[in-house]
């Protein structure tokens, strides 16, 4: 009976050890040069999602699909960067790019929306506006932060 416990008691000490210690690495800031590469492997992802919508398209219901495609990629860019444990000096850039990039996701449902209903005149105003768009500008202007840091993003931080 003694002995039982004991192997329990190590059994619970050993499990309890090993997740103190996983937890502990998922904790671990990333260097800077691990980041980056993260970073322009999201990018890239994302930049080739972009270019695929930004061809001719000959109906609103294939530029409804492109839009929700264009949604969905770039939803999974901001949890992906929200999921990384960034450089101290970086976290708060990486953070407004997050939530900057979760924004305009959401002011796509009415480009989106539109091209359901086939709106061509309501795309005509959200691609006209897309220049002046806040969204837009501060993923560029935080983009442009992280550059000026030193930080190589590759296709993100081209013009």
């Amino acid at each position: 009976m003694q002995q039982r416990r004991v192997v329990r008691s190590s059994a619970v000490v050993a499990v309890f050890a090993l997740l103190s210690s996983a937890g502990c690495q998922s904790d671990e800031r990333l260097t800077k040069d691990a980041y980056e590469k993260k970073v322009q492997a999201v990018g890239s992802d994302l930049i080739g999602a972009l270019r695929a919508t930004s061809t001719r398209l000959e109906s609103a219901p294939k530029l409804a699909e492109r839009i929700a495609a264009v949604r969905g990629e770039i939803s999974s860019a901001a949890d992906q960067l929200d999921g990384l444990e960034p450089p101290m000096e970086i976290e708060e850039n990486n953070h407004e790019l997050v939530e900057a990039l979760r924004d305009y996701t959401g002011e796509l449902t009415r480009p989106l929306e539109a091209a359901r209903k086939g709106n061509l005149s309501a795309m005509r105003r959200f691609n006209a506006a897309l220049s002046g768009n806040e969204s837009v500008n501060r993923i560029q202007e935080t983009l442009e932060e992280m550059t000026r840091k030193g930080y190589d993003l590759g296709i993100l931080a081209k013009d």
